[in-house]
């Protein structure tokens, strides 16, 4: 998974930027042009349910929460199936507006994860497997403001000064996330990650179609470099300062045994900088904290240094076929694992590395990104979840509370949400106490 050492935890927790720039695009826009759909914003006609009145827990018939929700500022937004999008004030769970119908293809779609550009949310559903609908919502009173319809379905969104860039299954789409405006297209075959380098430059794209690595200018689409990767079962990249690398394993068909390769390119020129090569199956997991690539390779967590590819350590603690995920939180780096039987939690010295403190939970469905040195985990089954808060530097439990059902976490300005399929309940984050 594509992942930036450069990105403040707390912006990642809020999935975007704050409510002032959220809401300072929503004043109109361009003429509609040919080929494309575009509305002014205005108020909707809708009847929205009188304001002011607590309504905690939100309950959600008839669609299903589906997809990453987005919490900015004091506003909670969140798709449903049923190809809707709606907006909730994040501390009283009163809703602010409910967009019907987001686009017009049937219900039971499958959202994509929320984002924030300018003024506008972006959302994606997905009719059928080889249509998604990309649509802008104007975040302060609900109005539709474009729709693009994109061939097979769109992945996750990345979103950059007020670009949307989109991996769709021809190629990296980029939107002016204002008005649509198609602003380029560049070719690549089935892309499943996308990330932009630090210094704003470049997009860089992986498919593991092609089990290929190309990098855009980000203001026009033009290739920088392009380079083939390994053959493998799936590939994957992270962004490091100044390079980049991509990890390509394979497992043998009994998924018993496999072969991995790393490689590291130079972001700005494509440059091969070094590779490795291990007898034994990884996943798609990396993460650079300093001077360090930390991956996972035949059930062990792996630190390569980023200038030469050197082992710098190896701890084995990870089982080989179950994918870590990797948060960042201060010097140290969280590492969970999660099977049906438990989920693991992790705190490791990134240099030496030492484990500093381990935690056993039940299986979870939902891990936070440490927000003020706490990390929140969802965890138990649909009917008997539980939110935990975490104390990233100890391991130490804050508070645990029921949530009925699980799905999301999702962490908004002193508040944390779990997010199930038909209800959203919200906790103050420092105390767990319900909103």
């Amino acid at each position: 998974m594509f992942s930036s050492s450069r990105l403040s935890p707390s912006r990642r927790a809020v999935l975007g930027a704050g409510l002032s720039c959220l809401l300072a695009g929503c004043s109109g826009g361009p003429a509609r042009r040919d080929g494309e759909e575009h509305r002014p914003c205005a108020a909707p006609a809708m009847s929205d349910p009188p304001l002011g009145r607590p309504s905690w827990p939100v309950t959600q018939p008839p669609g299903v929460f589906a997809g990453r929700p987005l919490a900015v500022g004091p506003a909670l937004f969140v798709a449903t199936d049923d190809a809707a999008l709606t907006r909730y004030d994040a501390r009283t769970g009163v809703r602010a507006w409910r967009c019907d119908k987001v686009h017009p293809g049937t219900s039971d779609s499958s959202p994509l994860p929320l984002v924030s550009a300018g003024g506008v949310v972006v959302c994606g559903f997905s009719p059928t497997v080889e249509q998604t609908v990309l649509v802008g919502v104007c975040a302060e009173h609900g109005q539709v403001l474009w729709r693009h319809s994109v061939p097979n379905p769109a992945h996750l969104l990345t979103v950059h000064e007020g670009k949307v860039l989109a991996p769709i299954g021809d190629g990296v789409l980029a939107i002016d996330a204002a008005d649509g405006r198609v602003l380029w297209k560049s070719p690549l075959a089935q892309p499943k990650e996308l990330a932009v380098t630090p210094d704003g430059a470049s997009v860089i794209a992986v498919s593991s179609l092609r089990n290929t690595i190309a990098a855009y200018a980000l203001h026009d689409g033009s290739v920088r470099w392009t380079h083939a990767l390994p053959d493998a079962s799936d590939v994957s990249a992270v962004l490091g300062p100044g390079q980049v690398s991509t990890i390509a394993f394979t497992w043998n068909e009994a998924f018993t045994d496999g072969v991995t390769d790393i490689v590291t390119y130079e972001a700005r020129t494509g440059r091969r900088m070094w590779s490795r090569h291990f007898s034994s199956p990884g996943t798609t997991s990396m993460t650079v904290i300093g001077d360090r690539l930390l991956c996972h390779v035949g059930g062990a967590l792996l630190a390569l240094r980023t200038s030469t590819g050197e082992t710098a350590w190896r701890l084995p603690i990870l089982t080989p076929n179950v994918e870590p995920h990797f948060r960042r939180q201060g010097d140290a780096v969280l590492v969970s694992t999660n099977t049906m039987r438990e989920g693991l939690l992790f705190s490791v010295d990134p240099v030496a590395g030492r484990i500093l403190w381990r935690k056993e939970t039940k299986p979870f469905s939902g891990l936070s990104i440490p927000v003020d040195g706490v990390v929140f985990v969802e965890a138990g089954t649909d009917d008997n979840a539980v939110v935990v808060a975490v104390d990233a530097s100890t391991g130490d439990v804050l508070w645990s509370e029921n949530a009925e059902e699980g799905a999301w976490i999702v962490v908004g300005e002193g508040a944390v949400y779990a997010v199930g399929d038909r209800e959203i309940v919200g906790f103050e984050a420092a105390t767990g106490i319900r909103l």
